[in-house]
Parts: C-alpha cells; sequence; structure tokens
C-alpha cells in the first residue's frame, strides 16, 4: 500500500513565501510572452511580426517555423543572450 509523503514545502507557499520564476529580477534578464492562438483548429496562413519586432524592448520573435531551424525540443528553454 503507498505511504504518503511528507511534502515539507508547502506551508512555505501556502503562507507566501515561495520564490517563483516571476519573483526572480536579474539584471539583463529577458522575459518571454508566448501567445497562441483561440482558435483550436484553424489554419494560420500568415503571421506578420513587423509591428511587433519594432516595439522597443522586443529582442527576438520566434515562431513555430523557427523550431525546424533549431534543436528546440517540446519544453525546451531558450535562453538569449
Amino acid at each position: 500500500m503507498a505511504q504518503p509523503v511528507k511534502r515539507v514545502e508547502d506551508v512555505r507557499l501556502i503562507k507566501g513565501h515561495g520564490t517563483y520564476t516571476d519573483d526572480v529580477n536579474q539584471p539583463g534578464a529577458l522575459h518571454v510572452l508566448i501567445l497562441r492562438s483561440p482558435h483550436t483548429n484553424a489554419e494560420i496562413i500568415a503571421i506578420d511580426t513587423k509591428a511587433a519586432a519594432s516595439l522597443p524592448g522586443v529582442v527576438a520573435i520566434y515562431l513555430a517555423a523557427d523550431r525546424t531551424r533549431t534543436r528546440w525540443g517540446p519544453a525546451d528553454h531558450v535562453f538569449v543572450r
């Protein structure tokens, strides 16, 4: 029979004393925004990224098509410096 596992981190998280990725502020750190389609089975014909790319602070824009030119896995993290 399975035995319960005492979880030591729960109290810290419940009391709001946990440190999450969004809590870490490193100088020069970049933030990411992932935009997903609100349409389940829509076919995307084109994506124009020119307006977003011209915004101040935008470092890079990656589309799904970029995955074929890289070694990204389904849950890989990409760090850009």
